[in-house]
């Protein structure tokens, strides 16, 4: 039986909560695969205060306390401090409504942090740190967020379309905060760190409203932070920068796909890193560097065939090496806790890395019909491990869009393929709505051009199928 009243997110954003017959989850909730709960407390009924803004518009003085995610097991919730809120008033109208929007109900905490992981370790600080940001920071991280929240808002609400006024505005935010990131030199490390935010929020604004390529943003802010990228990942791995590892993901993925050689080969700080959204799958990135060389250096005809089945060994045997654990007890030494099950998911996400390397670089073998059954093996052990992931409640991001989009351009059966857009969107936690739309379309691409040359491979038709970005 339906609840009587609006489900969290539904009261969140002051959207009516339908619910269609035999389901348990409203329309909205349903629709984008998130958790419908009703765990708010009700409050004193009656009409809530309101307060003038500058502008002559009103707002709602409700608190921008956030209700912790369902899946938590300890709720922890920040007033902010009463100077930030009356900040507030110094915001334009609509800047109000976003700011408020996105520290409600932990927007970016519930969206970007990995479920499986340690988000009960940035959830104490990201709220007040988000609202500081955009009442204090520099011009172009308030507009990132601005067009980031934007862009979330756009993607809830089934009304939302490109051209209207507030898209528009959404879009300004965004490429202002995208020319601001092209001239930014990083004189000091906190103009790097700040960089790297606002690379972060517009990869993710791409992600959720364009869905092309984003190598342009990730190489001009690892260009930009160059100088302090020792200090980044040498401060200590409790403090290594929460957006340095993703966005070093995100140029090599789009190296990988395009040909060219990453900014970084990831060195790894300390024998045990556990990084907020990619876990301990990190330690995949050099191996995953050295094949987007060895794509590079294929693509530009650098190397007779001989030399790249040397390097295809080189690599692979490093990757074989490589077994992805956690070491006992030394996350605990970093603050944070795992269960029993959360280090299994981890490991189990790492080694989907590893599965992809050991792909891409069958991938990049002379092909003939046996090395086509060795890919469509390793493809299915990724489709395979990523399917258990389908059996967790979570409502975020997995961090598995690479390796499952790779598994997936081995695919034969039609069946399977018709299922792989909603599962994208699943492993995306919804905040790369319109990359994977795009992965579909060039997937459908390599389908059928692999359904008259079984031998060919996905790496070799990017240039010739439609643009596309690689979600997260």
């Amino acid at each position: 039986m339906p609840p009587s009243r609006a489900c969290d997110r539904c009261y969140g954003i002051k959207a009516r909560c339908t619910f269609s017959d035999d389901q348990d989850a409203c329309d909205r909730c349903f629709r984008l695969r998130h958790r419908c709960v009703t765990n708010r407390r009700t409050g004193k009924a009656g009409r809530p205060r309101t307060r003038t803004l500058s502008s002559g518009s009103s707002v709602q003085q409700t608190s921008l306390k956030s209700q912790t995610p369902p899946s938590r097991d300890v709720e922890t919730a920040l007033e902010p401090p009463a100077e930030v809120l009356e900040a507030l008033k110094d915001l334009e109208p609509a800047e109000v409504k976003l700011a408020q929007y996105l520290v409600q109900d932990h927007r970016l905490d519930r969206r970007f942090v990995n479920s499986f992981a340690i988000e009960s370790f940035f959830s104490n600080t990201m709220e007040s740190s988000l609202i500081r940001q955009l009442l204090d920071g520099p011009a172009q991280v308030k507009d990132a967020l601005l067009a980031l929240a934007g862009a979330l808002k756009a993607e809830e609400e089934t009304d939302s379309e490109l051209g209207t006024a507030a898209t528009v505005k959404n879009m300004e935010w965004c490429c202002n905060a995208l020319q601001k990131l092209r001239l930014s030199d990083s004189a000091t490390e906190d103009d790097a760190k700040v960089i790297l935010f606002v690379a972060d929020c517009l990869v993710s604004v791409n992600d959720l409203t364009f869905g092309y390529g984003f190598l342009p943003i990730a190489q001009a802010a690892l260009l930009a932070i160059k100088p302090w990228y020792p200090q980044l990942i040498n401060a200590g791995s409790a403090q290594v920068d929460p957006h340095l590892v993703p966005l070093i993901f995100a140029e090599v993925m789009e190296c990988g796909k395009c040909g060219e050689i990453p900014s970084f080969r990831w060195s790894q700080p300390t024998t045990q890193l556990i990084e907020r959204s990619y876990g301990i799958a990190q330690e995949a990135l050099p191996h995953l560097y050295d094949i987007s060389v060895l794509i590079h250096d294929i693509k530009i005809s650098l190397l007779d065939p001989v030399t790249v089945q040397h390097r295809i060994a080189e690599i692979s045997r490093e990757v074989d090496n490589w077994v992805p654990q956690i070491q006992p007890h030394a996350a605990e030494h970093q603050g944070l806790y795992l269960s029993q099950d959360q280090r299994c998911q981890m490991v189990r996400h790492a080694n989907c890395y590893k599965l992809l390397a050991q792909l891409l670089l069958a991938q990049l073998q002379a092909q003939s019909q046996n090395q086509h059954l060795i890919r469509t093996q390793i493809a299915q052990k990724i489709r395979d491990e990523v399917a258990k992931f389908f059996t967790t409640d979570t409502h975020q991001v997995l961090y598995l869009l690479w390796p499952y989009f790779v598994a997936c351009t081995e695919l034969e059966d039609t069946n399977e393929q018709a299922l792989v857009l909603s599962q994208m969107k699943y492993l995306s936690g919804g905040i790369a709505t319109q990359s994977c739309n795009c992965m579909y379309k060039f997937l459908q691409f390599v389908w059928a051009t692999a359904a008259i040359d079984p031998t060919v491979t996905w790496l070799e038709l990017v240039e010739a199928g439609s643009e596309f970005s690689i979600g997260p």
